[in-house]
């Protein structure tokens, strides 16, 4: 059985994953489970194979404890092994003793295209904005017992529209405040500020003019935004660059370039 995840909001993403793995671990033990990262072995033929091989081995072991498996894979996009394609296609229709999940920002090239067919369980986590994103700050607030007065909960959603992860670590912070309701006074004490439109900025990273996708940049950088996602985001939202992005990709985990770098070269 495939699980397969994908999307360009990160964090609902990978919070569903964890929810499948904290699943797992409910019923079988921790023996059963792996993990192989194909990012790391982009610039080796032989250390592809080796990482490929190493998953075929898990795949075909059987254990005396637990017949059930839980192998997550990560960047599988990056493979150029043939074989990968062809054993995961074959995982397809297997029983649920093994399961392989499967999380990444994009949807597939045509060759990795069976994964958002049926029987493939495939599970699309879009960036939310309006009547969306405000449903899912509510809960987030609820769920950690945060009262959120109306003028704050209007402050705290424009600014961090699009942006789980900086949402949730505001809410964090709040949740150890202990009041009955919690206005914007509480936050500017909590150092919470307006934060510039990141979707927005990363949308203008692609405009015509490249004055402006370097001032967008400069903002992006100077709101502390990490390098590594961006350039991620971008590489999602900018298909005709993808090959592009896959060879800095390559320059940046052969330690060649920082992420930094990488993100100017392309915007220029």
């Amino acid at each position: 059985m495939i699980i397969f995840l994908y999307g360009a909001d990160d964090y609902r993403r990978g919070e569903r994953k964890q929810f499948y793995i904290r699943e797992y671990q409910k019923k079988h033990s921790v023996l059963g489970i792996a993990r192989f990262d194909f990012s790391r072995v982009e610039s080796s033929v032989r250390d592809e194979e080796g990482e490929f091989e190493k998953f075929k081995t898990f795949i075909g072991s059987r254990s005396i404890f637990d017949a059930f498996k839980l192998v997550i894979l990560e960047n599988v996009f990056f493979s150029k092994n043939e074989e990968l394609k062809k054993a995961l296609k074959g995982l397809v229709a297997v029983g649920k003793e093994t399961t392989v999940l499967i999380s990444e920002p994009k949807i597939p090239e045509s060759s990795f295209s069976f994964l958002v067919k049926p029987p493939v369980i495939a599970e699309e986590f879009k960036e939310l904005d309006g009547y969306d994103w405000e449903l899912f700050a509510r809960k987030e607030a609820k769920r950690r017992g945060v009262p959120l007065a109306p003028s704050a909960f209007r402050f705290l959603a424009q600014a961090y529209e699009g942006d789980g992860w900086r949402l949730v670590t505001e809410l964090e912070k709040m949740s150890f405040l202990e009041k009955a309701s919690i206005d914007e006074d509480d936050m500017a004490r909590l150092d919470i500020e307006r934060a510039p439109n990141t979707w927005e900025l990363v949308n203008t990273l692609r405009h015509a003019d490249p004055a402006r996708r370097l001032a967008a940049l400069e903002i992006l950088f100077s709101a502390n935004e990490p390098a590594q996602k961006l350039f991620y985001i971008l590489s999602a939202r900018w298909p005709e660059r993808l090959p592009a992005f896959a060879a800095h990709d390559i320059l940046i985990k052969s330690g060649k370039l920082e992420y930094e770098e990488a993100l100017l070269r392309l915007i220029l």
